[in-house]
């Protein structure tokens, strides 16, 4: 009987016990769940920027209860941004959240804009193949299209390594032309300036005193042989370089070693995509 009271006593206290764990832990379970973040303004957003949404959740609302995406899934969507928000969370911290849209609206929601990545519109890489060809049309008609063709192939992305290419090809030719047509091969010298010109604003200072000291002497060889040309020297002996002729080659020299280095600056201008 005394044994059975006191088994009795034993499992009071260890109901009684249960029962205060377990008022203790759903108080904490409860407080686990994510409570809902407090919406503290709105904007409207203007803007035609476009984003790629690289990972996170998008949730259905602004207090961020309800998660209807997971953004990795659509590493190539394109999408706007119309309005954002600034939520409290339920910890205190603040964040702006963007509510962005595809163009049908079937992935919409509202997502941190830390997690959002401008689409690259290649303005810059366009405009500058725009200018290359440009320059590739002040060379001499018969010397021309092959420049042409070859910058047919150059896409925004690839911009400056294709330009790189090209520069390089220009800066061959008119080196390796030797006494075949004045003219022509002058065209050539004079585009690799201007194509040093388009860029020379980008490089970094290690490459600009580089640059600059090729281009000065570029310059100087360049004057000389176009004001040897201007001046219509006749070629006195078949066998050997008049005067006219060596600072012909000189300038030639120089226009190589500037696109050399031209070539390898302007293919580091060439981000990853």
């Amino acid at each position: 009987m005394r044994s059975s009271k006191v088994f009795k006593g034993i499992l009071l206290v260890i109901c009684t016990c249960l029962a205060g764990v377990s008022m203790m832990v759903s108080p904490s379970s409860a407080s686990a769940k994510t409570a809902p973040a407090k919406v503290v303004s709105y904007s409207k957003i203007s803007s035609s920027k476009r984003y790629h949404a690289l990972y996170g959740n998008i949730y259905g609302n602004a207090k961020l209860t309800k998660k209807v995406h997971n953004a990795s899934n659509f590493p190539n969507t394109v999408f706007s941004v119309t309005k954002s928000a600034t939520i409290k969370k339920y910890h205190g911290s603040r964040s702006i959240y963007y509510y962005i849209s595809n163009k049908s609206g079937t992935v919409k929601g509202w997502i941190w804009r830390g997690n959002l990545s401008p689409v690259k519109t290649y303005a810059q890489e366009k405009s500058d193949i725009n200018a290359m060809i440009k320059i590739i049309n002040t060379i001499d008609p018969d010397e021309r299209g092959t420049y042409l063709v070859e910058m047919n192939d150059v896409t925004p992305q690839q911009a400056y390594s294709g330009i790189s290419s090209v520069t390089g090809d220009i800066g061959s030719d008119g080196y390796y032309m030797g006494s075949v047509g004045y003219s022509e091969n002058i065209s050539e010298m004079q585009a690799m300036g201007k194509i040093y010109n388009l860029f020379e604003k980008r490089f970094t200072s290690s490459q600009k005193r580089t640059l600059n000291a090729l281009y000065e002497n570029y310059l100087t060889e360049l004057d000389s042989a176009v004001s040897n040309e201007n001046n219509e020297n006749p070629i006195s002996d078949g066998s050997a370089f008049d005067d006219s002729e060596e600072t012909d080659a000189d300038a030639q020299e120089a226009t190589s070693d500037l696109s050399t280095v031209l070539v390898k600056d302007i293919a580091s201008l060439q981000k990853t995509v």
